[in-house]
C-alpha cells in the first residue's frame, strides 16, 4: 500500500508541476509568443492576449507578428529586426509598438530568441513581448527635462551676453594719433556674466580715460557692482583730474 500511495503522490507531485508551470506561462508578467521562422503566431500566452486584446483564434495560425506591428515597426522588423535574428540567433531590448485589436498602441521591449535543429535549419521563434507603457512615459518626461534645460541655458547665456554687452563699449572709440583695440571672451559657457569690464571714454578734448577692472565673482552681483562701478568712474572723471582721484571715489562709493 505504501507502493501505491508514493505512486499516487508522484503522480499528483507531476500534476501540479504541470499546472505551475502551465500557470506560470499563461500568467507571465510579460507576453510569450511562439512563431514559425516566417513569424506565423502558433501560440501566444494569457498575458500577451490581454496587453493586445486579441483572441487566440485572431492570431494562432492567422497571422505573422510583423502583422501587429507599426508601419514604422514593420519596416525596422524587415530590415533589421528579422536579418540580425537571423544572424545572430537572439535579440534583446528592440523597442518596437504593437497594434492593439481596438487600434491603439502599445510601446513593447521585445526579446526573441531563434531555435533550430539539429542540422541548423531555424524551426521555432520564441519571442517575450514587455509593456514600455511606462518607460516610455518617463523617456518623453526625460527628453520633455532635457529640452527645457537646454533652452534655459540658452536663455541664460543670451541674457549673460545681453547684459555683458551692456556693461562694456560696443565698439572702441576713434582716438587721434592711437589705435584702439579691444577683445573680451567670457570663461567657461558664457551662461554668467562676468565680473570684468573695461571702459574708454572721452572727458574732453584730446583727454581720454581708459579703465579695465575685474569684480570679485559673477553672475547678478557682479554685474551690480561693475556697473555701479563703471558709472562712478565716469561720474568722477568730470570732476576728479587724475587717475587716483577717481579710484579714491570709487573706493568710497
Amino acid at each position: 500500500m505504501a507502493s501505491a500511495r508514493d505512486a499516487d503522490d508522484e503522480a499528483l507531485y507531476a500534476a501540479l508541476r504541470h499546472e505551475d508551470a502551465e500557470s506560470l506561462y499563461e500568467r507571465a508578467p510579460c507576453g510569450f509568443l511562439s512563431t514559425t521562422p516566417d513569424g506565423t503566431i502558433l501560440k501566444a500566452n494569457g498575458t500577451f492576449l490581454r496587453l493586445t486584446g486579441y483572441q487566440c483564434e485572431d492570431l494562432e495560425g492567422v497571422r505573422r507578428f510583423v502583422d501587429l506591428l507599426t508601419p514604422g515597426g514593420r519596416i525596422y522588423h524587415e530590415t533589421h529586426y528579422a536579418p540580425l535574428l537571423q544572424m545572430q540567433g537572439s535579440l534583446r531590448e528592440i523597442a518596437l509598438e504593437l497594434v492593439r485589436a481596438d487600434g491603439t498602441r502599445l510601446p513593447a521591449l521585445v526579446n526573441s530568441v531563434l531555435e533550430r535543429d539539429e542540422s541548423g535549419e531555424p524551426v521555432v521563434i520564441r519571442t517575450a513581448v514587455f509593456d514600455a507603457t511606462e518607460r516610455r512615459g518617463y523617456e518623453r518626461e526625460l527628453l520633455r527635462a532635457k529640452r527645457q534645460a537646454e533652452e534655459s541655458e540658452a536663455r541664460a547665456v543670451m541674457l549673460a551676453r545681453t547684459v555683458q554687452q551692456v556693461l562694456i563699449p560696443p565698439l572702441p572709440p576713434t582716438i587721434r594719433g592711437l589705435d584702439v583695440a579691444a577683445a573680451y571672451r567670457l570663461a567657461g559657457l558664457g551662461a554668467e556674466v562676468g565680473g570684468d569690464f573695461y571702459d574708454i571714454f572721452e572727458v574732453a578734448e584730446d583727454d581720454w580715460v581708459v579703465t579695465i577692472g575685474d569684480v570679485s565673482g559673477k553672475g547678478v552681483p557682479a554685474a551690480v557692482v561693475t556697473a555701479l562701478a563703471r558709472s562712478t568712474i565716469r561720474a568722477s572723471a568730470l570732476h576728479e583730474p587724475s587717475p587716483a582721484d577717481m579710484l579714491r571715489t570709487l573706493n568710497e562709493v
